[in-house]
């Protein structure tokens, strides 16, 4: 699963705090947080996901911006 914030992730890589829980469809599960590096195709792939799903969010254009597609990043399983 592949997500896009609309705050940078600066925080997160600083603190090595690379870790987290997510809530998804009732479940709760341990994750880490893994930044994409910058990949055009993939970038496309995502843009048009979020323009068939959020176009009409306030939150869409934003989400476009150099700041949130540098902080994608990839949510893996965590086993502890």
């Amino acid at each position: 699963m592949l997500f896009r914030l609309l705050v940078s992730l600066c925080d997160l890589w600083k603190s090595n705090n690379r870790a987290g829980k997510i809530k998804l469809a009732g479940e709760e599960y341990n994750v880490t947080f893994q930044l994409i590096d910058n990949d055009p195709a993939l970038t496309a792939k995502i843009d048009e996901a979020n323009t068939e799903r959020y176009s009409n969010s306030i939150y869409f254009s934003p989400m476009l911006g150099k700041g949130p597609v540098s902080a994608t990043a990839k949510i893996l399983p965590r086993n502890e």
